[in-house]
């Protein structure tokens, strides 16, 4: 431990940073807005932590969002801790969920599963887009194909950073069509060219239904794909988190040998954490001293599936 520069880092954080990093027990969160320091607040607790205890860095476990975010934590433990400052095991979600994955074939043989990117990804769903009669919501022409095929892909990737059910949401879809068609919503209020009050609004009423059939034909191909990407042992991006969870569940060996190594948990910009996320740090942290840090006026990955009402 660097204890001087320890010391004076310690010495500039103000009476609430330094309540968050002296409370080394229990479950923590930290609310703090932009440029308040989070990162600097992480980094000294760690190593008050490691100061005051028995801890060893490998006991404990940063999770953030980016590389560049890892970085530069390694970069401040390093600074403030010494050497040991790299033993503190410090990942972005998918790249500790590799780790999981990995730690498994110790425990059991886990399938061989070969990496699917984003082209590959692409190609598969505009083969099953290609299945899809044309003159239907996903598929009015050719120009339509391309925005169906983002639609899509945006889809299956929420759908797994959420866990949704895709048959669950077709069925709610098809309720809302059903419980829709007799609303008010479609109802003209006043005198609209050769439509008068209270005459059914046809236009707006096709312009719902075919959004929200375009979603279930969307889920349906999404089913396909799930199907197949299974069948193939192919695994995308998202796909490494569901897989993690999977076997933290499905193996008590795997999930008790983390737990126990893993006894304090660090989380940076909570607020962005979706619910397959979300679902990792509540398996890990059941028997660890779990800090979260976040800012709930401040997510950002809202379009990549983050929850703020977790925080």
């Amino acid at each position: 431990m660097n204890q001087e520069k320890f010391n004076k880092t310690y010495a500039s954080l103000n009476e609430k940073q330094k309540q968050a990093v002296d409370t080394i027990y229990g479950p923590l969160m930290v609310i703090a807005g932009p440029g308040t320091g989070k990162t600097q607040l992480l980094s000294t607790r760690v190593g008050h932590i490691l100061r005051e205890t028995d801890f060893r860095p490998f006991n404990i476990l940063c999770l953030t969002y980016t590389t560049s975010g890892v970085a530069a934590m390694k970069q401040r433990l390093v600074a403030l801790i010494g050497p040991e400052g790299n033993d503190v095991e410090v990942y972005t979600f998918h790249s500790f969920a590799e780790k999981v994955i990995q730690r498994y074939s110790r425990y059991n043989d886990l399938e061989t599963f070969q990496f699917i990117d984003d082209i590959d990804k692409k190609i598969l769903v505009r083969e099953l887009l290609e299945e899809v009669e044309f003159n239907t919501p996903l598929k009015k022409g050719v120009s339509s194909v391309d925005s169906s095929i983002s639609l899509i892909l945006s889809i299956i990737s929420q759908i797994k950073k959420e866990k949704y059910d895709a048959d669950i949401l077709i069925k709610a879809i098809v309720d809302q069509l059903r419980a829709k068609k007799d609303s008010e919503e479609f109802i003209y209020k006043k005198k609209t060219g050769d439509f008068v009050k209270g005459d059914f609004n046809q236009g707006k009423w096709d312009k719902f239904e075919n959004k929200l059939s375009k979603n279930i034909q969307a889920l349906q191909i999404y089913k396909k794909y799930n199907e197949i990407v299974t069948s193939r042992k192919l695994m995308d991006f998202d796909d490494m988190l569901l897989k993690a969870l999977e076997l933290l569940d499905r193996s008590e060996d795997l999930r008790l040998d983390i737990q126990e190594q893993y006894q304090v948990i660090l989380v940076d910009e909570f607020q962005d954490v979706n619910y397959a996320q979300y679902e990792l740090i509540r398996l890990l942290a059941r028997t660890s001293q779990l800090t979260v840090v976040g800012d709930d006026d401040q997510s950002i990955y809202s379009f990549r599936g983050s929850n703020v009402s977790i925080i």
